[in-house]
């Protein structure tokens, strides 16, 4: 049974001629009936009388009237619902981030495209980078996936595509004795408390990989998240390194004072994140699309 034949048996039970109902459906009068007929053997029951130019339902008609009919205006109204998708009328995408792309990068990117896009429904979670990349590979819940990391995703399951650099900065309190000084080296915050958001984090592993000596630390403290980490370094209780799209705004206030490193440039990359078995939507298209635009814009300098 196809749509074809449906909406022949629908036009003809209102326009109860074959001439009227070819018209509507744009085929011959002689393809229509062929139509009826075919749904007829089908079933093996009449559907229509036959009298002259003018049909009328018979009782098995009058029975599958109203299925045809459901059948017609929801093939139409999934029809309607595609079209929805495909201008981005309508839609869904759901986002998973870790804590520097899901806070400081993707707010004002989602706002410019909800203004955009008013009928595309906007989901962004944020995890640790871990989670983000577990996420993105076992499960099929998110559409698109970044994390701020200082090596490529090596997943099979996974492409993996560089968004922009995301540089590192030295933060500590105003009132830390490193707060006088505009740079230092790596390896003077080995002596220091050293705050990292959680145990997974690779920002440790990270930065003994730039030491060019053995880069010891010896007192690291896990407080939780990135938030916690900057108020916690306000509060002199250690020093740390964020993301200066993290820090900018403390820093303006003076509430963070930001050091160089002399021996080493930290800098992790955004990546974005996508199942290679996973068929992108249109509006996970069109987001993608405008994510990569605007990176190399003022709106997120390089």
């Amino acid at each position: 049974m196809t749509y074809e034949l449906i909406a022949t048996f629908v036009s003809l039970a209102h326009t109860k001629s074959f001439t009227k109902t070819a018209e509507e459906v744009h085929c011959t009068q002689s393809t229509a009936s062929l139509r009826i007929q075919a749904l007829e053997d089908l079933y093996g029951l009449k559907l229509f009388h036959r009298m002259g130019k003018q049909v009328q339902l018979t009782e098995a008609g009058e029975v599958f009237l109203p299925y045809a009919e459901l059948i017609f205006s929801t093939f139409h109204e999934a029809r309607d619902r595609i079209e929805q998708l495909k201008n981005l009328s309508s839609g869904k995408i759901d986002l998973i981030s870790s804590h520097t792309p899901g806070t400081y990068i993707l707010p004002k990117l989602l706002a410019e495209f909800k203004a955009t896009y008013p009928g595309v429904a906007l989901n962004s979670h944020v995890q640790y980078a871990k989670m983000v990349i577990q996420e993105m590979a076992e499960g099929n819940r998110f559409d698109l996936g970044l994390v701020s990391q200082p090596w490529p995703v090596e997943d099979p399951r996974l492409t993996c595509r560089y968004l922009m650099e995301d540089r590192l900065a030295l933060v500590v309190s105003p009132t830390h004795p490193f707060a006088q000084r505009k740079e230092i080296e790596l390896g003077a915050l080995g002596r220091e408390t050293f705050l990292i958001s959680n145990s997974a984090s690779s920002l440790v592993e990270y930065l003994k990989s730039l030491a060019t000596y053995a880069l010891d630390f010896r007192n690291i403290t896990i407080v939780g998240n990135a938030e916690a980490v900057k108020k916690s370094v306000k509060m002199n209780l250690g020093v740390s390194i964020l993301s200066e799209f993290a820090i900018q705004e403390e820093v303006e206030k003076g509430e963070l004072v930001k050091i160089r490193i002399l021996d080493a440039e930290a800098r992790r990359k955004i990546y974005v994140l996508e199942r290679k078995q996973r068929i992108p939507s249109p509006a996970t298209v069109a987001f993608t699309r405008m994510l990569f635009e605007r990176v190399g814009s003022n709106l997120y300098p390089r």
